[in-house]
């Protein structure tokens, strides 16, 4: 299928669009896009399915200040443990999460998602197999010895804050042995307990199963598949399927992708019923070392994948894609930074601009060329870029956009618009709005 909505001729012009992460503007081919279709309608494109972007579609994770991203639906990961609220069995402390939830609202968010994680010393049944790896210490990857105390603490949650939050999460990957050194046969147990709670006290919140890493082929197999197997034993005890589709190494936007269809492969070969998938936390160059002060990802590849993840997941079928993480000041573990001024900070702004209230109407990739669709006020307008075909995301490709007559062109990261009759685009996507 053509390009629908926007045809005519194609011609080149460079668009100011620097390179990769360098900050220069290297580029690897130049291609024209194949002939596009005489349909002008707006009829959703192939990949996807129609979805209305509103605040909820559009996620974060902040923990130490406004992201200033304008998002508006916020992942509260781990944060505050269960071990830091109730210290003591029965004896439940507030303040950190009453803080965080306060904060998270005054920085703009409307939708707030809470992840379970960090059994307390007292309630775990033993030691944990590898203590060494348990990130939030002693014994909180330990699976509680008496599932009555995680159902109090889960209540306890659910009640106080109910109207508030919106969605609770199962655990934090419980695929890695950082956060969780129980059995899938147990977390199972776990997830039925948070639905069956979430249920009784606040039915209009939705459930995930615990969240699964799929970088990683030992915990993929050795625990997100038997964990799946296990729930659909158990008749899907959920809401919402949930993966973290962080890419391996160096990889990008096509390796998640992949990640993505392979997590859909597993559900298919259990028949499982039909539900949402989210994204629940995402970044790339995870574990590769080196990057301060500006992270491993930089410049205009650092604001295209940022805006790719959520573009990427719609055309995937999967409405939210947590960015994982805004903050204040440099931090290690994402590959892109997304502090205050940064690309990805800048780019993330725009794009909730360009998104928040349309329809996402599919997408299309035809040789090196992806184009979205979004219906606003009636009228189709695109975001466009150039991706190799193959899948190579360390090539950066300038791609001929065909265009009918004079379009608004508006880039990343600030938002810079023109009017031009000739569009060539690269790695990083733009905003396209046809001329009446």
């Amino acid at each position: 299928m053509g390009v629908r909505g926007i045809v005519g001729v194609v011609a080149v012009v460079l668009v100011g669009l620097a390179g990769c992460s360098s900050g220069e503007p290297t580029f690897d081919t130049v291609s024209s896009a194949p002939p596009a279709s005489q349909a002008a309608d707006l009829t959703p494109l192939p990949e996807g399915k129609p979805l209305e972007i509103g605040p909820a579609e559009l996620t974060i994770h902040s923990f130490l200040a406004d992201p200033q991203t304008k998002s508006t639906s916020f992942r509260m990961n781990c944060y505050p443990l269960w071990r830091d609220v109730e210290k003591k069995k029965g004896e439940y402390d507030w303040s950190t999460f009453d803080l965080a939830l306060n904060n998270q609202k005054a920085w703009g968010a409307q939708v707030l998602m809470y992840s379970f994680c960090g059994t307390p010393e007292w309630a775990a049944d033993g030691k944990g197999t590898d203590p060494s790896v348990e990130v939030f210490g002693p014994r909180s990857a330990v699976p509680p010895k008496d599932l009555k105390d995680f159902e109090d603490y889960v209540r306890a949650v659910v009640k106080r804050y109910k109207g508030q939050i919106s969605v609770y999460e199962t655990w934090n990957e419980a695929s890695s042995p950082q956060f969780w050194q129980g059995t899938p046969e147990q977390m199972v147990e776990m997830t039925k307990i948070v639905q069956r709670v979430v249920k009784e006290e606040d039915p209009a919140a939705k459930t995930t199963m615990a969240s699964m890493q799929t970088h990683r082929t030992d915990y993929y197999e050795g625990f997100a598949e038997p964990y799946m197997a296990a729930l659909a034993d158990a008749g899907w005890p959920f809401d919402i399927y949930n993966g973290h589709f962080y890419p391996f190494g160096e990889a990008g936007p096509a390796a998640r992708r992949k990640q993505i269809d392979m997590f859909r492969k597993s559900l298919a070969k259990l028949d499982a019923p039909k539900k949402e998938l989210w994204d629940t936390e995402v970044n790339y160059y995870t574990g590769v070392p080196g990057g301060e002060p500006n992270g491993r990802i930089t410049g205009d590849r650092a604001a295209a994948w940022a805006i790719r993840t959520y573009l990427d997941g719609w055309r995937k079928d999967v409405p939210r894609n947590y960015w994982y993480f805004a903050t204040p000041e440099y931090n290690a573990f994402p590959g892109i930074q997304t502090r205050p001024g940064d690309p990805a900070t800048r780019a993330l702004a725009t794009f909730h601009d360009w998104v928040l209230g349309t329809t996402f109407n599919g997408c299309e990739q035809k040789g090196d060329l992806v184009n979205c669709a979004f219906i606003k006020d009636g009228q189709q307008v695109f975001i466009a870029w150039g991706e190799p075909a193959k899948g190579d995301d360390t090539k950066n490709v300038r791609v001929s956009y065909p265009l009918e007559g004079a379009a608004q062109v508006c880039r990343l990261p600030d938002n810079t618009c023109e009017t031009t009759s000739a569009l060539t685009v690269d790695e990083v996507p733009v905003l396209i709005t046809p001329s009446a």
